[in-house]
């Protein structure tokens, strides 16, 4: 091969890696992921089970990347019950597109009850009062260290919202000193909206208020993730942050948990590296096999409109034919003699052939008497 040829296979070989490598970054930075979490509780029973949530968190508007109808299409795709943006929804100094944002929460509104909490970004910027105008118009429900009781299928369930502050004092001990609770909210199931991650144990300082469900983001997913290794950085958990992506489960009770948003928008270092902004979906469910069962049922739902059998009626139906088979191999065995008085002494313990093995022993007995 020629040295210009040479020249021009390596030329088209590392245009290759760099097509690749940037429609990756376009990929991981500009289209939207789904992550769904099953979380587990006793206290999700009764209406609460298979409730859906939507997690959105990070938005960061005007940087969200994501075109705004392929977050509201993902959101409509999984038929939530309840929507929670956890913080950051904007930039902390730039200014946002007020008609783009107020018709996305609107639209939103349209889609489930929609709750929102207080993001770091803002405290500092200088247009958050207008953001939550916006939001209240549409009919958000804006918790600034507020609780609200809500019913979903007959079942209460009390979304509590910690509000961000200057500095992070108030992340400090009991976290929730600020957030109060009516006496009927108490023994109620609790999910905390709250933008900060790595505060996930100070929420459950007090046992009272310890929320069963806490949804998280502020981290972004660690920034840049190396496969085995996790996030890079995030702040005010610093490098290889613990808490960026995932399901947390309190030391002491598996019940309660913390789930962690990657987020949407453009992260502090402009670049998401394997760390695709993502919407995170979380289903309650009251056991496993609940969750399974009630599958099950939507599944056959779903076959019987298109007039196909149910697992249920496919079960009986091949339990049924099971049951004719061993009835016909048994019919087929009673008309075959045994062979030995020793199969007829294994016989003789067998309801179906229970004729047949009285004959054969009354044989056995007559040729030991000989």
């Amino acid at each position: 091969m020629s040295q210009k040829n040479q020249l021009l296979k390596k030329g088209l070989q590392s245009a290759a890696i760099i097509g690749g490598s940037l429609a990756y970054l376009y990929f991981q930075n500009y289209q939207l992921g789904k992550t769904h979490y099953l979380v587990e509780s006793p206290r999700y029973g009764g209406g609460l089970e298979g409730v859906k949530i939507a997690h959105l968190s990070d938005l960061n508007f005007p940087d969200q990347r994501v075109k705004v109808v392929d977050i509201l299409k993902a959101v409509k795709e999984e038929e939530v019950d309840l929507i929670a943006i956890t913080g950051n929804l904007i930039h902390p100094e730039k200014a946002f597109d007020r008609q783009e944002l107020a018709v996305f929460i609107k639209q939103l509104a349209n889609l489930a009850p929609v709750f929102y909490v207080s993001g770091s970004n803002e405290v500092k910027s200088p247009y958050s009062h207008l953001m939550e105008e916006l939001l209240r118009q549409a009919g958000v429900g804006v918790l600034h260290d507020q609780a609200q009781t809500i019913s979903l299928n007959g079942q209460d369930l009390v979304v509590m919202g910690l509000a961000e502050k200057p500095g992070r004092h108030f992340l400090k001990g009991d976290a929730l000193r600020f957030l109060p609770l009516e006496a009927d909210q108490l023994a109620l199931p609790k999910i905390l909206l709250a933008h900060h991650p790595e505060a996930f144990l100070r929420y459950h300082e007090s046992i009272e208020k310890s929320p069963d469900l806490v949804l998280s983001g502020h981290a972004q997913g660690g920034q840049i993730r190396i496969p085995g290794l996790g996030g890079l950085y995030a702040s005010d958990q610093g490098h290889l942050p613990q808490y960026t992506e995932g399901v947390f489960r309190l030391p002491g009770d598996q019940y309660k948990c913390l789930v962690i948003s990657r987020g949407i928008g453009a992260p502090k270092w402009h670049v998401r590296f394997n760390n695709q902004a993502e919407l995170v979906v979380v289903q309650l469910t009251a056991s496993k096999e609940a969750f399974l069962e009630r599958e099950l049922a939507e599944t056959d739902r779903e076959i019987a409109a298109y007039g196909g059998l149910s697992w249920k009626q496919a079960k009986a139906i091949l339990n049924n034919e099971v049951d004719e088979q061993l009835a016909a191999q048994t019919a087929q065995a009673d008309l075959v003699p045994a062979k030995s008085a020793r199969e007829a002494e294994t016989l003789a313990i067998t309801g179906p052939y229970q004729d047949q093995s009285t004959k054969y022993l009354s044989i056995k007995e007559e040729s030991d008497e000989v």
